[in-house]
């Protein structure tokens, strides 16, 4: 069942997009066998392309900027709604701040290097904190998010979760931080995609709506 309003043009757009993501990821794993390159020099950090090609950290790099992608939609999102008194501003503030945490916690190695080193809290204590901030955002944002594609998100959760398992506990079909690396940047890409289209449908567009409207009325 799709959320209040929304078509299959609408959820078909998503797909597509996310399709679209999934297809670029498919051909540089393709590359990748093909070539003879290991898979990790594309997932690695950008700085490495200084010793290696210029492709080294590309889905790196891309996964960021998708992280970027979705924070400042969100953040839009949050400020429409909080200027115009209605309800949802603090789901989406809650997530646009999440998501630029994770973007910064992928980006320095926070929860790997960071935290462990300056604080002394355990990566899998980090883990349970930031799946508990983020579980606690989305029950109080519950009837925002079943208002819009909550399936994606869902799928984005489960993703997400999944390259957190398998970096815990291995995967013996594939190398792990390959398998780690495939389900968290499938994971961002759902996750900005959920978050862009419920930011559109309920912030931007309503705003762009609303001004539409007045202006003819005017």
């Amino acid at each position: 069942m799709l959320p209040d309003r929304r078509t299959w043009r609408v959820a078909a757009g998503v797909v597509a997009g996310v399709a679209i993501a999934a297809i670029a990821l498919a051909i540089v794993i393709y590359v990748s066998a093909s070539r003879d390159i290991a898979f990790g020099i594309f997932t690695g950090e950008s700085s490495r392309a200084v010793v290696d090609d210029w492709y080294a950290g590309l889905l790196s790099d891309l996964g960021l900027a998708i992280w970027a992608f979705g924070a400042v939609g969100s953040l839009l999102a949050a400020l429409l709604h909080l200027r115009r008194g209605r309800p949802g501003a603090g789901f989406f503030a809650a997530m646009g701040v999440i998501t630029a945490w994770l973007a910064a916690d992928d980006a320095f190695l926070w929860h790997e290097e960071l935290i462990p080193d300056t604080v002394g809290v355990d990566e899998k204590v980090v883990f349970v904190v930031y799946g508990v901030v983020t579980v606690a955002a989305m029950v109080a944002g519950r009837s925002t998010i079943v208002r819009n594609l909550w399936w994606v998100l869902g799928t984005a959760c489960v993703l997400l979760a999944g390259s957190i398992v398998a970096e815990r506990v291995g995967f013996s079909l594939w190398t792990t931080d390959d398998v780690v690396s495939v389900f968290k940047f499938m994971g961002i890409v759902t996750w900005t995609a959920f978050l862009v289209e419920a930011a559109v449908h309920q912030g931007i567009g309503s705003a762009t709506g609303s001004s539409v409207v007045q202006n003819m009325s005017g």
